[in-house]
């Protein structure tokens, strides 16, 4: 899965739930590259290390509200 890809699923999911799960600036602070808002995309690696990011924060923000983002997200991201 590409990190665009799950912040658009996450956005749907917060919609349906009424709770934020994700932060895309956040996400960009906790990689270890030099990030920046690439408008073309990053690297397969970077991308990866986004989605690891993003699937943390989302799983904690999913639990400290109360819910399972795996049963949310319909698969296995936490």
């Amino acid at each position: 899965m590409k990190y665009k890809e799950l912040i658009a699923k996450l956005e749907i999911i917060e919609k349906e739930i009424g709770v934020s799960l994700s932060d895309q600036c956040v996400d960009l602070e906790n990689v270890s590259f030099k990030a920046h808002n690439n408008v073309c995309g990053w690297n397969d690696e970077e991308d990866a290390e986004l989605v690891f990011v993003a699937c943390n924060a989302a799983g904690s923000r999913a639990e400290e509200a109360g819910f399972n983002i795996n049963k949310l997200f319909g698969s296995t991201i936490y």
